[in-house]
């Protein structure tokens, strides 16, 4: 059984929603106009500019050309000063506008650390333990027990086929969020249109299982990188208390 069966069952009688989709909370209403390429465009800059994940007040503001006040408090839950960029951009990656094949995509870059095209068992440890930590303080959603975020990336690898000192591709992602059904069902909460879900599987509401689909290519198009990159780049991301 997924483990997002018995965690994430709340969402949809806790989370901050409107006709079964997720809303932001009050204060973070400009992410709801973000669409996917905006994303890229701001993790790009993210990328490039900023030596850790780390975000103060005015490198928020710099990044996402915003006052930085209310949204930064409201983002800065440990009230330190500073937000994790990474937990900021998964969660804004699931929760803007466009296809969602594209969006988890990009949620898989985000947290590619050396963009190799494959992420190591911690990096999906990382990439559900900080957007799901995003999306509460985005939309509400509820706080995720301790043990599910290695739960969920044991379940991405076992269905990889993937030992856990291995790491995992595109496809192999695509082919797991894709076809959980729990997953897709809390994702359902951030398909704003039909369109989101063109070339995804159906769902057989017999078996309630879904139908697999191709996985996008390999290749695909990834967010552009600067030429050169600092040594320490791989362990630079968590430096923010979660």
């Amino acid at each position: 059984r997924s483990h997002f069966g018995s965690s994430f069952a709340p969402f949809s009688c806790t989370m901050g929603m409107s006709h079964g989709k997720a809303e932001a909370v009050r204060g973070l209403e400009f992410f709801s106009q973000y669409d996917i390429q905006t994303v890229k465009a701001v993790f790009n800059k993210f990328d490039s500019t900023f030596p850790g994940p780390a975000l103060w007040p005015e490198a928020f503001q710099t990044l996402f050309q915003i006052e930085a006040k209310p949204a930064f408090d409201l983002l800065d839950v440990d009230k330190n000063g500073l937000v994790d960029g990474r937990e900021i951009l998964g969660a804004a990656a699931v929760f803007s506008k466009g296809r969602l094949d594209e969006r988890m995509s990009c949620l898989f870059n985000i947290f590619d650390l050396n963009q190799e095209g494959a992420l190591l068992f911690q990096e999906v440890v990382m990439m559900v333990r900080l957007t799901m930590r995003g999306l509460r303080s985005m939309c509400s959603a509820p706080k995720i027990p301790d043990h599910v975020p290695a739960a969920v990336a044991r379940e991405v690898f076992n269905s990889a086929g993937k030992r856990t000192d291995e790491r995992v591709t595109p496809s192999e992602w695509y082919g797991w969020w894709s076809s959980d059904a729990v997953c897709r069902q809390l994702l359902n909460m951030f398909v704003w249109s039909a369109s989101d879900q063109r070339g995804l599987q159906i769902r057989d509401l017999t078996t309630s299982t879904y139908h697999m689909a191709p996985p996008p290519s390999e290749g695909g198009p990834r967010p552009t990188r600067p030429a050169s990159r600092p040594p320490s780049r791989g362990s630079r991301s968590g430096a923010v208390a979660a």
